[in-house]
Protein backbone atom coordinates (compact mmCIF):
# COMPACT_ATOMS: atom_id res chain seq x y z
CA UNK A 1 0.00 0.00 0.00
CA UNK A 2 0.96 3.67 -0.84
CA UNK A 3 0.99 4.79 2.56
CA UNK A 4 3.26 1.79 4.32
CA UNK A 5 5.75 3.54 2.10
CA UNK A 6 5.34 6.82 2.70
CA UNK A 7 5.48 5.75 6.45
CA UNK A 8 8.94 3.84 5.75
CA UNK A 9 10.13 7.04 3.66
CA UNK A 10 9.40 9.21 6.94
CA UNK A 11 10.49 6.62 9.69
CA UNK A 12 14.09 6.67 7.71
CA UNK A 13 14.16 10.09 7.55
CA UNK A 14 13.54 10.51 11.11
CA UNK A 15 16.23 8.20 11.99
CA UNK A 16 18.91 9.87 10.17
CA UNK A 17 17.60 13.35 11.50
CA UNK A 18 18.41 11.96 15.07
CA UNK A 19 21.44 10.33 14.25
CA UNK A 20 22.45 13.85 12.53
CA UNK A 21 21.23 15.55 16.59
CA UNK A 22 23.42 12.62 18.43
CA UNK A 23 26.49 12.40 16.10
CA UNK A 24 27.18 16.30 15.31
CA UNK A 25 27.54 17.91 18.46
CA UNK A 26 28.62 21.09 17.11
CA UNK A 27 25.74 22.33 15.13
CA UNK A 28 24.51 25.65 16.16
CA UNK A 29 21.94 26.10 17.77
CA UNK A 30 19.65 27.50 15.09
CA UNK A 31 20.49 24.19 13.05
CA UNK A 32 19.70 22.10 16.14
CA UNK A 33 16.09 23.58 16.61
CA UNK A 34 15.04 23.23 12.79
CA UNK A 35 16.03 19.44 13.43
CA UNK A 36 13.68 19.46 16.17
CA UNK A 37 10.98 21.19 14.59
CA UNK A 38 11.62 18.33 11.40
CA UNK A 39 11.39 15.49 13.61
CA UNK A 40 8.35 17.12 15.93
CA UNK A 41 6.91 17.44 12.15
CA UNK A 42 7.27 14.14 10.53
CA UNK A 43 6.29 12.25 14.47
CA UNK A 44 2.80 14.28 13.62
CA UNK A 45 2.55 13.48 9.91
CA UNK A 46 3.32 9.36 11.19
CA UNK A 47 0.46 9.82 13.83
CA UNK A 48 -1.49 11.40 11.50
CA UNK A 49 -1.45 8.40 8.62
CA UNK A 50 -1.65 5.90 11.25
CA UNK A 51 -5.12 7.31 13.06
CA UNK A 52 -6.85 7.56 9.63
CA UNK A 53 -5.56 4.36 8.85
CA UNK A 54 -7.04 2.53 11.58
CA UNK A 55 -10.28 4.47 11.78
CA UNK A 56 -11.43 5.43 8.32
CA UNK A 57 -11.61 1.81 6.47
CA UNK A 58 -13.89 0.18 8.89
CA UNK A 59 -16.30 3.33 9.41
CA UNK A 60 -17.18 5.01 6.15
CA UNK A 61 -18.02 1.85 4.59
CA UNK A 62 -19.92 -0.25 7.37
CA UNK A 63 -21.20 -3.72 6.44
CA UNK A 64 -22.66 -4.59 3.06
CA UNK A 65 -26.10 -5.78 3.10
CA UNK A 66 -27.62 -7.23 -0.69
CA UNK A 67 -31.08 -7.07 -1.03
CA UNK A 68 -33.10 -8.53 -3.96
CA UNK A 69 -35.17 -6.78 -6.48
CA UNK A 70 -38.45 -5.24 -5.23
CA UNK A 71 -41.02 -7.58 -6.72
CA UNK A 72 -43.54 -5.38 -9.49
CA UNK A 73 -47.23 -6.11 -8.89
CA UNK A 74 -49.58 -6.92 -12.36
CA UNK A 75 -51.96 -4.84 -13.15
CA UNK A 76 -55.54 -5.96 -13.19
CA UNK A 77 -55.71 -6.61 -17.06
CA UNK A 78 -52.48 -8.41 -16.77
CA UNK A 79 -53.71 -10.90 -14.10
CA UNK A 80 -57.12 -11.15 -15.83
CA UNK A 81 -55.41 -12.22 -19.48
CA UNK A 82 -52.82 -14.62 -17.75
CA UNK A 83 -55.01 -17.26 -17.97
CA UNK A 84 -55.84 -17.08 -21.71
CA UNK A 85 -52.30 -16.56 -22.84
CA UNK A 86 -51.72 -20.73 -23.13
CA UNK A 87 -55.56 -21.67 -24.62
CA UNK A 88 -55.26 -18.97 -27.52
CA UNK A 89 -53.38 -20.12 -30.74
CA UNK A 90 -51.33 -17.44 -32.45
CA UNK A 91 -51.63 -16.80 -36.19
CA UNK A 92 -49.74 -18.65 -38.23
Amino acid sequence: MVLDEISQVLEKRRTELVEMLDNKAQLELEKQHQIYGAINEIDLFLQTLSYYEKNSAEKDIGPIKLVKPIETKKDIFSRLFDGFKGKISRNK
